[in-house]
């Protein structure tokens, strides 16, 4: 790493979760990533929040490789480029490309 490396603008995760195959079935790509800690899940296992570029979540259980989607896509105006979790993992800090900076309970109910 010299002062003239170019950083690459795009990063790949290796990874034996179902992701790439979700996203190509779903026609869309993945934005962003956080993950969830297992001490703030209930299965006891880290839980992987990808941001999709429709405007919605996944979640992937990395116990069970299930994914869920939250379908939040009437609630979000845009795709989320950053996702922060708060300390306790109740709230998730979900920065859009709209330049808009949401915070929303894990659960995504409120």
């Amino acid at each position: 790493g010299g002062r003239g490396d170019v950083v690459p603008s795009y990063y790949a995760i290796v990874t034996s979760l179902p992701t790439a195959s979700h996203a190509s079935n779903n026609y869309y790509s993945y934005c962003t990533l956080a993950v969830l800690p297992r001490h703030h899940t209930s299965s006891r296992h880290p839980e992987l929040f990808l941001s999709t570029s429709d405007n919605s979540v996944i979640i992937v259980n990395t116990s069970t490789a299930t994914i869920v989607d939250l379908d939040c896509r009437s609630r979000i105006s845009s795709p989320i480029l950053s996702m922060s979790f708060a300390p306790n993992g109740r709230f998730l800090a979900c920065f859009l490309q709209s330049l808009i900076l949401t915070v929303i309970s894990t659960n995504f109910e409120t």
